[in-house]
């Protein structure tokens, strides 16, 4: 009996100490699952913090870009008065140089900009407590001297991108290093607008959604040209005397004598010429000519002769020309916000320099203009009438002969800056009376128009 029960204890007192000692490795194993889990967490955590100090450096380093960038552009527009190709061309030199030259120079041990950067947001961070982890975290430079400035220049010798390159980021938990990333920080270059405007629309005189149509007499055109097409359902009796066949718009001249300067006509249709004598670019100025076709069309006691100084581009197609449409088509793209007839000949309260005309309606033209006019609708443009500026159509315009009409930018970037300046005063109306109000003002249906500043 005792035996038994000795035995039994025995077995007992075997039994428990193996559950024991399964108990203990299996807290053992345990303890270091989780010891390990929490060294990945704080890895990953190092990681994230090293990414998050990089962002902060590299935005820390552009502000102090952008100030610079801002000081100079202000310094360069105070000594600018009106605009000219030449004057804006002049003035975004000076800006690029001004700042390159700054950037090199407060750049030159970008080593020690990152070090700084770095040494700041170790100071802004230091009272910060991190759960579970023993030690002040710190981040530091691995090597300055691996750290190196890029400048990156256009064909003309002009900075396009910055980069401060080999950037090795250490982040220590006490003395350990937990984590080591390499890095480059992107500079971002501002780009100076020294004239509000789109400079690609302002290079026009002509824009027609729809088609273009010149007959009678003598005209002449400059400025590039832009012209659409429409359905045949469109369709109207008094263009059939244009000999348009297969594709309705585009350009279209029928007893006319007609000289165009531009560098770029854009007919998305057909150029038709009918009893008409036609020339486009010059010798001095070069243009190019996109049309689906040029078609010379028999005409009793016909003058149908072409002349073209420059290049004829026949069905074009391809990335440069996709995108020339593209820039049209953003250009335009504001026509359809037009709600109801402005002119501003016809509002006493106008103080701008020059006329604008903004319509959902046609509009005729029969004397001298100067300025813009936008319509959703048609613009016929009368004999004898002359217009310096703009005419954008989302239908068609008419040119009826002995017309003058010349693209002028230096019109239209005073009309936005006028405008521009306009807005700043009414900021401070209600915004009862802003929901009723139809805006009247021409940066609101032009598509891409930049302000002037740095952006």
């Amino acid at each position: 009996m005792r035996r038994a029960r000795f035995l039994a204890t025995v077995f007992t007192a075997v039994v428990l100490f193996f559950c024991a000692a399964f108990l203990l490795l299996a807290l053992e194993r345990g303890v270091a699952t989780a010891k390990l889990m929490i060294e990945k967490r704080l890895e990953l955590r190092a990681a994230e913090e090293l990414k998050l100090a990089c962002s902060e450096i590299e935005k820390e380093i552009n502000e102090a870009v952008r100030e610079e960038a801002q000081r100079i552009f202000e310094n360069i527009a105070e000594s600018i008065s009106g605009y000219a190709p030449e004057t804006d061309e002049e003035a975004g030199e000076k800006y690029l140089k001004a700042l390159e030259a700054y950037i090199r120079t407060s750049l030159e041990e970008p080593g020690k900009n990152v070090t700084s950067a770095i040494n700041g947001l170790n100071a802004r961070t230091a009272g910060t407590v991190v759960i579970g982890v023993r030690g002040r975290n710190l981040i530091r430079l691995k090597d300055p001297d691996t750290v190196t400035l890029s400048v990156v220049s256009d064909e003309n010798g002009y900075i396009t991108d910055s980069r401060i390159e080999n950037v090795s980021l250490l982040y220590y938990r006490g003395f350990d290093v937990l984590a080591e990333q390499s890095f480059d920080i992107g500079i971002h270059i501002p780009r100076a607008v020294f004239f509000s405007g789109n400079d690609f629309l302002f290079e026009y005189s002509m824009l027609a959604g729809k088609g273009i149509y010149f007959t009678g007499r003598t005209s002449s055109v400059v400025g590039n040209i832009y012209a659409g097409t429409h359905d045949i359902s469109e369709f109207r009796q008094a263009e059939a005397r244009y000999g348009e066949k297969g594709v309705y718009g585009g350009i279209n001249i029928a007893s006319a004598q007609l000289g165009v300067e531009a560098e770029s006509i854009i007919s998305e249709g057909d150029i038709n010429v009918k009893r008409s004598f036609v020339m486009l670019g010059l010798e001095e100025r070069p243009v190019r000519v996109y049309a689906r076709a040029l078609n010379r069309l028999d005409g009793f006691d016909a003058i149908k002769d072409v002349t073209i100084d420059g290049e004829l581009v026949l069905e074009p197609e391809g990335s440069d020309y996709e995108s020339l449409l593209s820039s049209v088509d953003s250009a335009m793209s504001g026509l359809s916000l037009l709600s109801d007839h402005y002119d501003s000949d016809n509002d006493q309260s106008y103080e701008g320099t020059y006329r604008k005309i903004l319509s959902n309606y046609d509009v005729v033209i029969s004397g001298d203009f100067r300025g813009a006019i936008v319509t959703s609708g048609n613009v016929i443009t009368e004999a004898d009438a002359n217009i310096e500026g703009l005419i954008m159509a989302g239908d068609r315009i008419y040119v009826q002969g002995n017309n003058n009409i010349v693209s002028n930018d230096e019109i239209l970037r005073t009309i936005i800056d006028e405008e521009l300046a306009e807005e700043e005063r009414e900021d401070g109306k209600t915004e009862a009376e802003d929901d009723f109000a139809v805006s009247h003002r021409l940066k609101d249906y032009i598509g891409q128009v930049s302000r002037r500043g740095i952006k």
